[in-house]
């Protein structure tokens, strides 16, 4: 703001007289190109790093005809134009604000369409469908859309992808300009084996669990439940009845008499899959009785727009008719007032006959601007990947509240902002017309932004967070529980002061309201000094409401209040390094240990846990030194040694089911060395984007290939710009130099960068030895800056990446698993749905060999 307050002073002091044209001009926010578009669109990925191609043909159908070029490498591509001038599937699925979406069901029916096409059989199986983000096209407009289906075992991997329309984009600009990037939307794995045979729904006996009960009495249909929030087109208007009982729900679809004609086309009708999907939002538990004529709008469904999330499995065995009913049933999961909701969902012909099978059906409430962007790859190098961690807290609170005023209008903004065209063509008029100091440049009403910028700088609403909860709690059936003794009121001030609330029940569960594990930090430290108990954090997994925190002070304390259980387990019997992150005591399966990353906080991986299920145990392993006067581990073997001692406690024999995330993968992979070499067995070994620690370096020769490679694409200003580059990391290094050699005492709620400095220590003296195992690694995509030669490439950064993460020289095996995001991202919302899906696969395929050895 002050430099371009300075460039207006300075174009309007210019003398006139000077022969010199001065114009400042003030151009408003840019829609493909800037540092707004560019955050806006960070999961953009780079074609270069895709697999080459089948070439592909265009053709106005969904799923257009593959080319049939007789290349054998690389995926089946089949691409389209889609505009909401052409495509219902857009204009009749719109925002209540006008924008055209492409409904998440769409892509169920890409599947189909192309495997039609490449010739398969449209029986088969989606696995771990993930909705990235939001296909958009404003009126007017169009987009590229791209279909791929890479050959893999067992079927396909599935992709859908977009761009803005070359042509337009370009228009009046250089031809030789690239064109714009695609973008992921979705992705699957497609099995193309007969998914197993489906048991006929039992509908009378669905019917007659279903007391409330409503119907399209002399009406065409009956309103959705999201119709207040989505312009829905005549092709959405097929709910006829709708029944729901405890847990579960039965709905009637019909597709309008003139437009059954669709269904030549459209195996799977998106308009009615949506419908059919989303009734899961009209469940008893889940809303507040509206009366049996209407849908109810209260609860979870009245807070906002619920939007498509994943797919765990969509089993297609047969297409849709024109009449459909769909049983649908709540995951035991599901909490009221819950942003994220979880269903599973059978779809029939109107004798019960299965057509289509969905498990775990997630969907996502947004009550900001319709926007799920997965993060780009990161750039960063391996060692500020690690550090990186700290960021994921900011990362984690980020996603657990929806996007904010601001963000939401930015988004809005963008959506109107300047075409680069558009652009061009203005500079060209401003430089011919009248001769102006400064002149304003943007495609929005200034009027607007200025009311939008008044209503934005005013203060927000100090009730929202307590509206929220309030709302949870009417949900779920219970009421407001304030607090009853000392302990109990001290921290609902801490709660509602790091919370922002202003008001908290002593039932209200932290991570509802928002918490995270940066306020986790600060809530802690506060306990400390009030009541002189020292909890870690990890404690919000058995006392995430203030009535049990207040319960586990008590019986620290020795408080005759604290429960008799809690007074029998004296606090040196709790776990140092073992956190129990399941709920109660967890399922009977194999129990699964996950070691946190290089700052030893395992809150940021509680998102990955909840997705996991509840069928198994599954414990944390957090770092010495993040409670207590301890100092933290100084090699990785200390750190195994100890962390195995904990883990025999509740599993005392293998085989065991290890994973770690960054950093602290490596800890799990010196834990499965120690239990091999002490003559049990591992099944699982995950690496969560862990780098091995020793990576291969760049040749000088390969170095000099980059620089020329920069100076080519740069120009000689590169020369400076690596000057400056080379000088701040030589800058950097001496910081944290010194910083390593003179460590400043902190707290014992900021010991991360202790813990940090430790791990740095012990990375430099680790020494990785050879595994006779599988090792199983999860990654998000490579980001690849210079291919400097067979199997060599490297990052922005100047390192090589490689497909392993570099650990394929060290494992008998190497089992990659890519994941969307980035390494901050994969773990967080909605990217590790897809994460979680992976693992219980892999976990699945080696529990036939485990047998359960928890200590209860």
């Amino acid at each position: 703001v002050a430099a371009s307050a300075f460039l207006d002073a300075y174009a309007q002091s210019v003398d006139r007289r000077d022969q010199r044209r001065t114009v400042s001009i003030d151009w408003g926010v840019w829609r493909e190109a800037g540092l707004a578009a560019q955050a806006s669109h960070a999961d953009v990925r780079r074609a270069a790093a895709a697999p080459a191609a089948r070439a592909p043909r265009r053709t106005p159908r969904l799923a257009p005809q593959r080319a049939r070029d007789g290349a054998a490498a690389g995926p089946f591509v089949l691409e389209t134009r889609y505009s909401p001038q052409t495509h219902w599937l857009l204009d009749e699925h719109r925002t209540r604000d006008g924008i055209a979406v492409l409904p998440g069901t769409a892509y169920l029916e890409m599947a189909r369409a192309a495997l039609i096409e490449i010739g398969a059989a449209p029986v088969f199986e989606l696995c771990d469908l993930a909705l990235l983000r939001p296909l958009i096209v404003a009126d007017g407009e169009a987009r590229d859309v791209r279909v791929e289906l890479q050959p893999e075992p067992g079927g396909f991997a599935f992709r859908v992808l977009s761009r803005s329309d070359a042509r337009e984009l370009h228009a009046g600009l250089d031809a030789s300009a690239a064109p714009a990037e695609w973008i992921v939307h979705a992705q699957a794995a497609v099995r193309v084996d007969a998914p197993r045979a489906a048991a006929d729904a039992p509908l009378r006996e669905i019917e007659a669990r279903c007391a409330t009960h409503r119907i399209a009495d002399g009406a065409p249909a009956l309103a959705a439940i999201q119709a207040g929030r989505m312009r829905f087109g005549s092709r959405w208007q097929a709910l006829r009845e709708v029944r729901l009982g405890p847990g579960e729900a039965l709905a009637t679809l019909e597709l309008p008499p003139g437009l059954v004609g669709d269904l030549d086309q459209y195996g799977l009708h998106p308009a009615l899959l949506d419908i059919a999907t989303t009734c899961g939002l009209e469940l008893a538990e889940l809303h507040a009785a509206a009366g049996p004529d209407r849908p109810a709008v209260g609860g979870a469904a009245g807070a906002g727009l619920w939007v498509p999330l994943s797919y765990r499995s969509v089993r297609v065995h047969a297409p849709l008719g024109a009449s459909v009913r769909s049983w649908l049933r709540g995951s035991r999961s599901n909490r009221a007032g819950a942003d994220i909701l979880s269903f599973d969902v059978t779809l029939t012909d109107a004798q019960g006959r299965s057509c289509v099978e969905i498990d775990d059906f997630a969907l996502r409430r947004t009550r900001g601007a319709l926007a799920m962007a997965a993060a780009a790859p990161s750039a960063r190098p391996r060692a500020a990947r690690a550090d990186s961690e700290r960021a994921a807290d900011e990362s984690e609170r980020a996603s657990a509240r929806p996007a904010s005023p601001a963000l939401a209008a930015l988004r809005r903004n963008l959506e109107q902002g300047i075409r680069p065209a558009e652009g061009v063509e203005a500079l060209v008029r401003i430089l011919a017309g009248p001769q102006h100091a400064q002149i304003v440049a943007t495609t929005l009403d200034l009027d607007g932004l200025r009311a939008q910028a008044q209503a934005l700088g005013a203060p927000a609403d100090a009730a929202a967070g307590a509206t929220d909860a309030a709302a949870t709690r009417a949900a779920d059936g219970g009421g407001f529980v304030d607090a009853s003794d000392g302990i109990e009121h001290v921290l609902a001030g801490f709660w509602k002061e790091l919370l922002g609330v202003a008001s908290v029940g002593v039932r209200d569960n932290f991570f509802d309201l928002g918490g995270h594990s940066l306020i986790a930090v600060r809530l802690f430290a506060r306990i400390k000094r009030a009541f002189q108990v020292d909890f870690p954090i990890s404690l919000l997994f058995e006392a995430p409401t203030i009535e049990r925190c207040a319960a586990a002070i008590r019986a620290a304390q020795g408080s005759a209040r604290a429960p008799e259980e809690a007074r029998a387990r004296p606090e040196q019997a709790r776990f140092t390094h073992l956190v129990p992150m399941h709920s109660g005591r967890g399922g009977d399966g194999t129990p699964l240990f996950v070691v946190a990353g290089m700052f030893g906080n395992v809150l940021n991986l509680r998102h990955l846990v909840n997705l996991l299920g509840d069928d198994r145990p599954c414990f944390g392993l957090q770092a010495l030194g993040l409670y207590g006067a301890q100092s933290p581990h100084e090699t990785f073997e200390q750190m195994a040694g100890d962390y195995l001692v904990e883990m025999r406690r509740v599993q005392p024999h293998g085989p065991y089911l290890l994973s770690g995330f960054s950093g602290g993968g490596i800890t799990a992979f010196e834990i499965a060395r120690q239990l091999l070499a002490s003559g049990e067995e591992v099944a699982l070994l995950a690496l969560l984007d862990t780098a091995v620690p020793e990576p291969p370096q760049l040749r000088a020769s390969e170095r000099a290939r980059i620089h020329w490679q920069r100076m080519l694409r740069r120009g000689p200003a590169y020369l400076a710009e690596w000057a400056r580059e080379k000088l701040d990391y030589q800058r950097a290094r001496a910081r944290q130099r010194r910083a390593d050699a003179h460590p400043v005492a902190m707290p014992s709620e900021f010991r991360s960068d202790e813990i940090g400095r430790a791990f740095r220590r012990a990375l430099g003296r680790y020494r990785v030895r050879g595994y006779p195992g599988v090792l199983t690694l999860f990654r998000p995509p490579l980001e690849i800056a210079h291919v400097l030669g067979p199997r060599r490439r490297a990052n922005a950064k100047r390192e090589l990446v490689f497909p392993d993460n570099g650990w394929g020289a060290y494992a008998r095996r190497v089992d990659v698993h890519e994941v969307p995001g980035d390494h901050d991202s994969m773990v967080l919302e909605p990217n590790v749905r897809v994460l979680a899906a992976k693992l219980r696969h892999c976990i699945a395929a080696v529990e036939p060999r485990t047998r359960n050895g928890v200590a209860r």
